[in-house]
């Protein structure tokens, strides 16, 4: 994917428009920083651990993975302690919060260790 600065700041602006992120201000910053605001946010229905907003932020950015590569991808923003944690989280999901949401790619909903995809229906993308 190639996007340029001014395809980026479109993007961003109507993130920022529709209430999914808003701008951060500080004292002495040269650019512009962004918060989301699709869940754990008054705004939202959407109420997730540190450890699930690692993981659909992460499978926002690059679609479909395995639980290893989200773990390896996401470890910048939550620290897993193994492989048993990332599936057990993908396992609530799928069970409780998200299942309207994903889907499972590949192998059953019981094995978590297939792919993960967003579905359209993913309501901040409409």
């Amino acid at each position: 994917m190639s996007l340029s600065e001014s395809e980026v700041q479109d993007l961003l602006d109507t993130l920022v428009k529709r209430h999914y992120l808003r701008t951060v201000s500080g004292f002495g910053n040269r650019v512009t920083k962004y918060e989301q605001r699709f869940c754990n946010s008054e705004f939202g229905d959407l109420k997730f651990t540190p450890a699930e907003v690692a993981i659909v932020t992460t499978l926002l950015l690059r679609g479909a993975q395995t639980p290893g590569e989200l773990r390896g991808r996401a470890q910048r923003m939550h620290e897993f302690s193994d492989m048993a944690e990332v599936e057990s989280v993908l396992e609530t999901w799928l069970r409780e919060k998200m299942a309207p949401m994903l889907r499972v790619c590949r192998g059953s909903l019981a094995s978590v260790k297939a792919a993960i995809c967003i579905c359209s229906a993913m309501i901040w993308i409409h």
